[in-house]
């Protein structure tokens, strides 16, 4: 049998390491056999790596074309994953962000088009901005390109308890999604968010062990840990849930939150939260594009409990990463509960106030009504979009304000930052009621 063959050479040099490709293609009148996944043999040496790729293959010449092509993305491929993670991780990040936005930004025409047929819309309502039908699956794109970005990038970086993340965050979105297409009881979603908070908890041990001196709080027994921990991923991804009522509002705020962790965690190399944070920053720019004012599509309890219990876990991973390891130059340790309270300040304490006052006036802190931020504002006669930039920019000072004091006693710290976003989300309800009150006279 006579057999023609084809080689393919080039090498990379990326950052001192030389990565060498060999691609032997074999031109044979025998048939195809596993034409997608040939062969690979990859080795590595102890002062430098060099991997090659060896194709033994009968195909024919269209076949060898399409092979040598397939095999050329899997070389650069395998640079990107297995190489720059470990040398160069800022740019694992930004790969990262940009696979999530991508998948995000081509995903979602598509998931329009799909809703439209299938008549998946968010109705037009008393309490509703919108006035036509909008589809509410934004979701789907968002934890889609989170998760498809995240798995790629974070590979290096994988310990094998981590893989519960993921299965925390299926159980959520497919909650969501249900939630979404055919209504559940609100007992039913705080069971199921209950059930992803006992799995990280449990199994990835992400929980808050202690306070950091907040106020004279050092450390806490284990079941008291257990017991906070649970609540704070409750509260977050409720409370980015109801702030989900405003075009772009919940997407631009979670988008500030995410780049804020991952700044932080690249601050204190831990790139396996970082390339968490950083996807889902991507995935909400892209979903921004469509959800910004007038929106096109809304993320829906799909995205509202994805994106609430991703930032949940990065918040208390945050707090106990900084516990461990100080990088002194950044923060005093003490300080990491308040620099999460002001980079969620604004869901965080929206939450808190609408809560109370719905108590106060003996009605379901889970019912329907208009006592949120952004409707005071609207009703003062901000338009959409500039009340969602003007709760951005508010969020961006707040998280600037924590910075600067970062080294000032956190409890005190923490006081001044409640108490003066609770003031701040009081003043538009009490200047409508002084508007009221003048036109009465």
């Amino acid at each position: 049998m006579q057999t023609n063959k084809l080689c393919l050479y080039f090498s990379v040099h990326v950052n001192e390491v030389n990565l060498e490709f060999r691609m032997d293609v074999r031109l044979s009148i025998l048939p195809l056999v596993n034409p997608i996944f040939p062969q690979r043999h990859i080795y590595s040496t102890a002062k430098n790596r060099k991997f090659n790729i060896n194709i033994i293959h009968p195909a024919g010449s269209v076949q060898v074309l399409f092979m040598v092509i397939c095999m050329i993305v899997e070389a650069l491929s395998f640079t990107f994953v297995y190489l720059l993670p470990q040398r160069k991780p800022l740019l694992t990040l930004l790969f990262a962000f940009l696979t999530a936005l991508l998948i995000s930004l081509f995903s979602i025409p598509s998931i329009i088009g799909v809703s439209n047929k299938l008549e998946l819309f968010d109705e037009p309502g008393e309490r509703k901005m919108h006035t036509s039908k909008i589809p509410f699956l934004g979701g789907l794109a968002i934890f889609a390109a989170t998760l498809i970005s995240f798995i790629i990038w974070a590979i290096p970086y994988f310990e094998q308890n981590q893989l519960i993340i993921l299965a925390s965050l299926c159980i959520l979105f497919f909650m969501g999604l249900r939630d979404d297409i055919l209504p559940i009881k609100p007992v039913i979603k705080i069971l199921g968010q209950m059930a992803a908070a006992f799995l990280v908890i449990s199994f990835c041990g992400l929980y808050i062990s202690g306070l950091h001196g907040l106020f004279g709080i050092h450390t806490v027994s284990p079941v008291i840990a257990y017991v906070i921990s649970t609540l704070v991923i409750l509260f977050l991804i409720n409370s980015f849930n109801l702030i989900d009522g405003l075009d772009g509002l919940a997407a631009g705020l979670a988008f500030i939150a995410a780049l804020s962790f991952t700044y932080l965690f690249f601050c204190y190399e831990e790139y396996f939260m970082a390339v968490l944070s950083c996807s889902l920053a991507g995935a909400l720019l892209g979903f921004l594009v469509y959800n910004f004012y007038p929106a096109k599509i809304f993320m829906g309890d799909t995205g509202s409990l994805t994106v609430g219990f991703i930032l949940s876990i990065l918040a208390i991973r945050f707090v106990e990463l900084n516990k461990a390891t100080v990088v002194e130059d950044l923060f005093n340790q003490r300080s990491a509960p308040v620099i999460v309270l002001a980079i969620l300040i604004i869901p965080v304490v929206d939450a808190i106030r609408v809560f109370f006052l719905r108590l106060y006036k003996k009605r379901s802190p889970f019912s329907a009504d208009r006592l949120h931020i952004h409707h005071k504002l609207l009703d003062l006669g901000f338009s959409e979009r500039q009340v969602a930039l003007v709760l951005y920019i508010v969020n961006l000072l707040y998280i600037f304000l924590a910075w600067f004091f970062r080294f000032e006693d956190s409890t005190f710290m923490f006081y001044v930052l409640i108490i003066s976003a609770l003031v701040m989300t009081q003043l538009p309800h009490l200047i409508l009621k002084l508007r009221n009150a003048r036109q009465f006279k």
